[in-house]
């Protein structure tokens, strides 16, 4: 596996997205990283286009 740095994450689409999602991602990423990645997606969702993020609660106690 290769980590990129976040400063070479451009993902090379502005206004082209309806829709994004992300689902688990955001807690393997640090938070510049996070920003990062939320300016890009911004950046290549639509005017009105729309993002969905999950993301566990990495605080949680987990089950007891």
């Amino acid at each position: 596996m290769t980590l990129l740095p976040v400063e070479d994450q451009y993902l090379g689409y502005e206004n082209f997205f309806d829709f994004i999602y992300s689902f688990d991602v955001f807690p393997h990423v640090d938070t510049h990283g996070i920003f990062s990645y939320l300016k890009e997606i911004f950046k290549a969702l639509k005017p009105e286009g729309l993002a969905f993020f999950s993301t566990s609660n990495l605080l949680a106690d987990g089950e007891q």
